[in-house]
């Protein structure tokens, strides 16, 4: 090729193809065969099929199990839960665009499909303590209580507490907060926690910090602005429809 002038990639290509045939086609020299009769013989056999999904580049870090048996990828913030049983130990967690999968001395613990929101929980209800899953019942929490106690407060407020409600993978991860917003119509009033939640309903996000916020800064106590259409001022210099006819 050394003596040979190619005016494009494609055409440079093309040669390279047929002189690699050429090659691959020769015999070894004091062999009676060519690579292309090996690759035939010895290697073919050996090939299997390609993988039916792409190759997905997976990240291996470690972590401590917190208290609350949940794991936190740094990457999104988000919290993966584990066996109880292995609160505070430091586990390995191998994770890729689809799943994280949580280890501990080389045997997988947790498999969670992989969520990118933020400062959010992903859950099995089989890690929690059975003291866990107990506990609201026996405190007679449920998400009909919160909503029957919700609907004394107000329309706002039930409808409030059913988006807390739903906020959360399991809707046992939203009572504390639940009952939080409560709790907050014996510290303020009812009819303040009413108007927060009629106020924190024109937005996106339901938690006992937002409407706690609109309490302590008195922002229920302020009446919504609203909005005006600018019109156009009347001014000698304004020509009407017609002007142009």
């Amino acid at each position: 090729m050394r003596n040979k002038v190619f005016f494009s990639l494609a055409e440079l290509n093309v040669y390279i193809i047929e002189q690699l045939k050429e090659h691959h086609q020769r015999p070894f020299q004091k062999k009676d065969y060519s690579r292309f009769e090996c690759f035939i013989k010895r290697e073919q056999p050996l090939l299997q099929p390609l993988p039916a999904e792409k190759y997905c580049i997976s990240h291996v870090v470690k972590s401590k199990v917190q208290r609350n048996y949940h794991i936190t990828l740094d990457e999104d913030w988000h919290h993966y839960s584990v066996p109880f049983s292995f609160i505070g130990k430091t586990v390995n967690v191998i994770y890729d665009t689809d799943t994280v999968e949580i280890y501990y001395e080389h045997r997988r613990i947790a498999l969670h499909v992989r969520s990118f929101k933020p400062h959010d929980f992903t859950t099995l209800k089989e890690h929690m303590p059975e003291s866990h899953q107990r506990y609201s019942e026996q405190k007679g929490w449920t998400a009909v209580y919160f909503l029957e106690q919700a609907g004394k407060v107000g329309p706002s407020t039930h409808l409030y507490i059913q988006g807390v409600l739903k906020a959360r993978r399991f809707a046992e991860q939203s009572y504390n907060g639940c009952l939080g917003i409560l709790r907050l119509s014996k510290a303020y009033t009812p009819a303040r926690v009413e108007a927060a939640c009629k106020r924190a309903l024109t937005g996106q996000c339901y938690s006992y910090t937002t409407i706690n916020n609109i309490l302590i800064n008195n922002l229920d106590t302020i009446e919504p602005e609203q909005l005006f259409l600018f019109d156009m001022p009347q001014h000698t210099n304004l020509r009407g429809p017609e002007a142009y006819n």
